[in-house]
């Protein structure tokens, strides 16, 4: 049996269906706009269907397009990890760059763990971090977009915020809890409802533009009401705002342990019922057989068993 299609041509069909421009996908490619045509009016013939027809801002696939559109990508997501596949593995001599993006930070703090025992046992191994944006109006297009289309590798984000089209694990779930100033004045051997209640809490909004955080929205969805005072754009900002001050603030146990210590801040438990922060590692596909990026999401697990709790 043989093939008498270029497979080149689907690789162009999946981009077409992804970029919806004979432009863009040119650009994407490094090809000319007349090449790109050209390959369409292969794939046209081919078919015996339009595939794909003008708009004015760009192109629309066709229905029959879009019922070959899944069949396509399972074909060139296979061929992409047999081009890849390669019988050899060995860290101390590989070269490779994975590109993450993270959601909170409590992995921030993870992923500094897993870049030392990396570059103790793989030197040539690197990776590339950018943050992910939880908001709700962003969150379903971001960790797909980056995924499949921006050409990252994995993402270490908060349960739910997670796309359903690449493999998942849970990776870690921790308890929420108090910071105070390790003097405050109001608070005694613990904090109690009325406390919690009534002081004013530091709280996180992400981008500093209105962005509430993962945290946010689980109070919202219980009811449970406090009061806000400042308001910074990062974890990392907040215990600087609790420090020598009445505000307190609510944060996931790992951090709270790691940064009361430098900062002379108490850790306590709160008083009302918060869900548990749960975080999971999604990669993608195209990595899935990869032996590198295996290797590289077995150390984050491993890692994360070590460092980090299982609430």
């Amino acid at each position: 049996m043989t093939l008498n299609l270029d497979l080149n041509l689907l690789i162009t069909f999946d981009a077409l269906l992804d970029e919806r421009s004979v432009s863009r996908t040119a650009k994407r490619f490094g090809m000319s706009q007349t090449a790109v045509s050209a390959q369409l009016a292969r794939l046209r013939d081919h078919f015996e269907d339009p595939l794909f027809t003008s708009n004015g801002r760009g192109v629309e696939p066709t229905a029959f397009a879009l019922q070959l559109a899944q069949p396509v990508r399972d074909v060139v997501w296979n061929a992409q990890q047999i081009a890849a596949a390669r019988h050899f593995f060995e860290p101390s001599t590989a070269q490779r760059r994975f590109a993450l993006t993270a959601g909170s930070r409590d992995i921030g703090m993870l992923l500094a763990e897993v870049n030392r025992r990396v570059g103790a046992a793989a030197p040539g191994i690197q990776m590339t971090v950018a943050p992910f944006s939880s908001h709700p109006d962003q969150r379903a297009f971001s960790v797909s977009e980056m995924l499949e289309r921006q050409g990252y590798d994995f993402a270490l984000i908060p349960e739910g915020f997670h796309a359903s089209t690449h493999p998942v694990i849970q990776l870690f779930r921790d308890r929420y809890v108090a910071l105070a100033d390790r003097d405050h004045p109001d608070i005694g051997d613990a904090l109690t409802v009325g406390q919690y209640r009534t002081l004013t809490h530091a709280a996180v909004q992400l981008g500093g533009r209105g962005m509430p955080s993962i945290l946010e929205r689980h109070l919202h969805r219980t009811g449970e009401v406090r009061r806000v005072g400042p308001v910074v754009e990062s974890y990392g900002s907040l215990p600087y705002f609790i420090t020598g001050t009445r505000f307190i603030a609510i944060v996931t146990s790992a951090f709270a342990h790691a940064v009361a210590p430098r900062h002379g801040l108490r850790v306590l438990e709160l008083p009302v019922t918060v869900p548990v922060h749960s975080v999971v590692m999604q990669w993608a596909h195209r990595t899935h057989t990869d032996a590198a990026a295996i290797w590289f999401r077995e150390q984050i697990v491993a890692t994360a068993r070590d460092l980090l709790p299982s609430a």
